[in-house]
């Protein structure tokens, strides 16, 4: 049986670097803003993910990811 390992890294760090499952934390507006640098950055981390991405944020989402829709009632 395989070994999993969690390693921590930023998205400048992961570049290059591929992994099945990939958990972007903090993906709101003030870590990833609508500037070219926070929409590349956030590319390259929401990239790395081979089978598995989760992406988790507080408040406002980074303007780069789609809002969820409202689940109607």
């Amino acid at each position: 049986h395989a070994t999993q390992r969690r390693v921590v890294l930023s998205a400048d760090e992961a570049k290059g670097l591929e992994f099945n499952h990939v958990l972007v934390l903090q993906a709101d507006a003030d870590a990833y803003p609508g500037t070219a640098q926070g929409g590349a950055l956030l590319y390259v981390a929401c990239t790395r993910a081979t089978r598995k991405l989760d992406v988790v944020y507080w408040g406002m989402p980074s303007p780069f990811l789609p809002l969820p829709k409202k689940k109607r009632s």
